[in-house]
C-alpha cells in the first residue's frame, strides 16, 4: 500500500511540472532556495533583487 502512495505521489509531481504555468514554478524554486538560507543570506538576497532605491 505505501509504495502506490509514493507512486501517485511521483506521478503528481511529474505532472505539475509538466502542466503548471512556468511562473509558478519559478517562485516555488525561489521559495524553496529562500528556505534554505540564513538570515544574513535572505537578507542580502532580499536587498540585492527587491529594492526599490
Amino acid at each position: 500500500m505505501k509504495w502506490k502512495k509514493i507512486e501517485l505521489k511521483d506521478y503528481y509531481n511529474e505532472y505539475k511540472q509538466k502542466y503548471t504555468n512556468p511562473k509558478h514554478t519559478i517562485i516555488e524554486q525561489e521559495v524553496e532556495m529562500m528556505e534554505s538560507m540564513t538570515e544574513g543570506q535572505l537578507a542580502e538576497y532580499l536587498a540585492e533583487n527587491f529594492s526599490d532605491y
